[in-house]
């Protein structure tokens, strides 16, 4: 008889235990009614940043609200039936790119640009730019919020950064975040596909250099009583590289010792020879040495292009030279960010 009351003990105990546990559920997912949306033109890999604004470019919204008929649930049912601190005290838990926000090149490796994500939560803003995020917010009815990403400055040349780049920002939701209760209600992954000049568009320039008939069999001595100067020459530059925050220039120099040495007229049979100056007619004066000739950057989005004419002058002969033949050549060099 004794054995019987133990075991009914026992059941009675554990019918208890299981009725109190029903009483404290915990939140359940299917209370709220969680949704992302996204804007799908930084997913296409085709929007170029050379072009594009890098602040505030929209990637999408989230929106959170307590679900329609959530009291019908059986697991509102079975709980306390009160909306309280539990069930509207939300933590996001907002993971990216490691070791930080970033752009990552796709196909070469620690080809990285930083950058980061701008989310409002619970009328606070953040910057996300760290691999992992723990933001707190109060949701009451209602919680919602756009996405932005701001881009660093560009590295420069950007020829060197062509390509295409991914990012992705992943949205964790939970409710009773620490808590042995813990709860994720809710997971969304925001991915970024963007390029630089696809490495798929070529970049075309051309140089052209013209001589002009009257560098051929100049007179020097009607050069240096004549006019100020004689123009022997043009350059036209052309590219649809149209990277605004790229350079070029044009570097004219003496074809011997480019670096230290003068612009010089050598006879053809003797080691005689006389120097002169070189100069851009309106963009630069008359120099011995090498020089260079920024090309104006064009606005954005435009290729670039330029005209120069090359003239000489400042002609200076010793008294007495070997009759005959004397050549000189200048060159001609297309520099990318200088």
């Amino acid at each position: 008889m004794v054995v019987l009351n133990k075991k009914l003990i026992f059941i009675t105990i554990m019918v208890l235990f299981l009725s109190s546990t029903l009483l404290v559920a915990t939140v359940d997912p299917a209370w709220y009614n969680i949704n992302f949306t996204f804007d799908d033109w930084l997913t296409q890999g085709d929007t170029d940043l050379a072009d594009t604004p890098l602040t505030n470019m929209y990637l999408g919204h989230f929106d959170i609200n307590r679900a329609s008929g959530y009291q019908n649930t059986s697991s509102w049912k079975n709980s306390d039936k009160i909306w309280g601190p539990e069930e509207s005290n939300l933590t996001f838990v907002l993971t990216t790119t490691s070791p930080r926000a970033r752009l990552e090149h796709i196909g070469k490796q620690n080809t990285n640009i930083n950058m980061s994500y701008e989310v409002n939560i619970g009328g606070t803003s953040h910057s996300i730019t760290e691999p992992q995020n723990v933001k707190t917010a109060t949701m009451n009815y209602y919680l919602g919020s756009n996405i932005y990403i701001n881009v660093a400055k560009l590295p420069t040349p950007l020829t060197d950064w062509r390509g295409s780049y991914t990012s992705f920002l992943t949205f964790q939701i939970y409710a009773e975040y620490g808590t042995n209760n813990q709860v994720l209600l809710k997971e969304f992954t925001y991915t970024v596909k963007v390029c630089i000049r696809k490495e798929s568009e070529p970049v075309i320039t051309n140089l052209t250099i013209n001589k002009y008939p009257s560098a051929e069999n100049i007179n020097i001595k009607n050069l240096q009583q004549g006019g100020p100067y004689l123009t022997v020459g043009s350059v036209e530059f052309w590219s649809n590289d149209t990277y605004s925050t790229n350079a070029y220039s044009l570097k004219i120099s003496p074809k011997i010792n480019p670096l230290l040495g003068d612009f010089t007229f050598v006879h053809a049979n003797s080691p005689s020879s006389f120097t002169y100056k070189v100069h851009v007619p309106g963009r630069t004066t008359p120099t011995d040495k090498q020089f260079t000739v920024p090309v104006p950057t064009p606005a954005s989005g435009l290729a670039w292009s330029d005209f120069i004419e090359i003239a000489i002058s400042g002609v200076y002969t010793p008294t007495i030279l070997p009759v005959g033949e004397y050549t000189s050549t200048i060159v001609i060099e297309l520099v990318s960010g200088y």
